[in-house]
């Protein structure tokens, strides 16, 4: 044999090793960090209702679609707004306080290590809503009737929502729960936060809602 041949083979023969260790290593991996099977990411709260509000007590527990699984878990990682968190030994259950700032979604993302090395990633979110009830929704001055002075001119509509604890709040955007819409898009369009244009000549009303409580806030488009 040549060796020209020889080093042909040897060639190849390095080729395909490296290709399977490649191979091998893609599957080691594709083991050791998968997607979830059999857990899922569980979260109530003392009242045992779908509802969560700043200050709640709640509890994040890692479930299993199929009880009778083997899987058994080494360390738990979460990630819940800001904060993180880590478990190094059962039970992995976490109690979460929400926090007062934390309005609207939350989401919590957390990372298992399972004894035999595979690590899952699984997600799960909640809705926190203010936790005093809305009696009333008002306007800013000058909201309730603005006039603006030639076209592609804008304005930000400012909302106050009246709880029953006494507090008047700002709920101007969607967050809240506060809605918009323009009566008549051709002469002013609004968006979901209350951000309003001129658009044509004219006058016309924007509806804003919350929690079955409504204004209208007046506009008039002239020219400057």
């Amino acid at each position: 044999m040549s060796i020209c041949s020889k080093l042909k083979i040897i060639f190849l023969t390095t080729v395909i090793g490296v290709l399977c260790f490649i191979s091998l290593c893609h599957s080691v991996l594709a083991q050791s960090y998968s997607s979830p099977t059999n857990f899922y990411l569980k979260i109530t709260n003392d009242r045992d209702d779908d509802k969560f509000y700043p200050g709640d007590h709640i509890r994040v527990r890692i479930a299993k679609k199929n009880p009778m699984g083997q899987e058994n878990l080494a360390q738990v990682w979460y990630i819940i707004g800001v904060e993180e968190f880590a478990k190094t030994e059962a039970p992995f259950d976490l109690n979460y306080t929400v926090r007062d700032d934390e309005i609207g979604l939350l989401k919590f993302y957390v990372l298992l290590k399972q004894l035999n090395g595979r690590r899952i990633e699984i997600e799960n979110e909640i809705w926190v809503e203010l936790k005093e009830r809305l009696l009333e929704i008002k306007l800013l001055y000058p909201d309730w009737n603005v006039i603006l002075e030639g076209l592609t001119r804008t304005h930000q509509i400012h909302v106050r929502g009246i709880f029953d604890d006494g507090e008047n709040r700002s709920i101007t955007y969607s967050e809240y729960g506060t809605t918009y819409h323009s009566l008549n898009e051709d002469i002013v369009t609004v968006t979901k936060d209350g951000f309003v244009t001129a658009r044509n000549y004219g006058e016309t009303e924007i509806l804003v809602t919350n929690a079955g409580f409504e204004v209208r806030s007046a506009f008039k488009v002239v020219p400057k």
